[in-house]
């Protein structure tokens, strides 16, 4: 009777959970069934063999057949020629191991654990997300997101279908789920992560190295390259700023979204409230910059830079997340 690893096995640089669920060993002849998970629509399945307790061996791509090339997550199915691999060591007492490796190039899309599909663009040499993060449950603005091992989010205007346009509002830790590691994966997809200070700045850079997305030939002036073409819905009569003509912005593909933020009042004591949808998008970094405080980055509708404020953890912003 052929063993299997039936535990869970782990593609070390993309966590891609495997379980091996069914064999049935006919002759030399080894029908599998597996199932994992992932966030890209399709991978690449590698499977190797142990005897004996020595160690694992690739079985030859020309002894498989069944789910192996550009196959979705899911229960899906093998067949290995076992006698045909290892003339001479092959037994039905073997282990089976198998990797899941993401067939995935910048421009394909990625899916999140909810089923929420995002796209991708490739700027410089960085990979990013052309969407802001949905993931997570709405929790009324009143409330504040808590570590209950659940992923909370806020909606502007308490609207699910604001969520489905400028994705969810997360408080930083909630985002980071509760550590404060530079550039942790948070809440992001697997493979992705929430980008430092320091990535936002290369973006940046980036952005203002290429004369094409400089309005005015300011290198400053790259808000318009950054920001979407639709929902900007206040005029600017300044030339570069991100309302003024907003169908010549996006030069990046980056698509910056104005989807508000969830902030606090100036009474006594301060009471939450969404602000500036359509007017303004925040981004979080995953870098502090004081007790209490994070990195960000800004786009307002009437300017044409980008800003990097030092902003509250409780404020609730939009999440871009950077693959590894």
């Amino acid at each position: 009777m052929l063993v299997i690893a039936s535990a869970v096995v782990f593609s070390q640089a993309n966590q891609v959970v495997i379980t091996i669920l069914d064999s049935q060993p006919i002759t030399g002849i080894t029908h599998i069934q597996y199932e994992f998970s992932g966030p890209y629509l399709a991978y690449d399945i590698s499977v190797e063999a142990s005897f004996n307790g020595a160690a694992y061996q690739q079985i030859p791509a020309a002894d498989l057949s069944g789910d192996l090339n550009d196959v979705a997550p899911g229960v899906r199915n093998i067949t290995w020629n076992g006698a045909a691999s290892f003339s001479g060591i092959y037994s039905e007492q073997a282990r089976i191991r198998i990797t899941a490796t993401p067939d995935f190039s910048c421009g394909d899309q990625i899916t999140d654990v909810e089923g929420h599909v995002y796209n991708t663009v490739l700027i410089g040499t960085q990979c990013w997300m052309k969407e802001n993060l949905n993931i997570g449950t709405r929790i009324a603005f009143t409330l504040d997101q808590t570590n209950n091992s659940i992923i909370e989010k806020y909606c502007y205007m308490e609207l699910e279908s604001n969520c489905n346009i400028y994705g969810g509002l997360y408080e930083w830790d909630e985002m980071m789920q509760y550590i404060t590691e530079e550039g942790a994966q948070g809440i992001c997809p697997a493979g992705w992560h929430v980008p430092g200070d320091g990535e936002w700045t290369a973006l940046t850079s980036y952005v203002s190295s290429q004369p094409a997305y400089c309005c005015n030939s300011n290198t400053f002036n790259i808000g318009k390259a950054l920001a979407s073409t639709t929902l900007w819905n206040s005029p600017s009569s300044y030339t570069c700023g991100i309302g003024n003509n907003p169908s010549t912005n996006n030069g990046t593909g980056f698509s910056g979204l104005p989807g508000g933020i969830r902030t606090f009042t100036t009474q006594t004591p301060p009471q939450p409230r969404f602000y500036y949808i359509t007017l303004f998008g925040y981004w979080w970094s995953s870098t502090e910059s004081e007790s209490g405080k994070a990195w960000a980055r800004d786009l307002y509708w009437d300017r044409a830079g980008v800003g990097r404020p030092s902003s509250e953890k409780v404020n609730g912003f939009s999440v871009r997340c950077l693959k590894d």
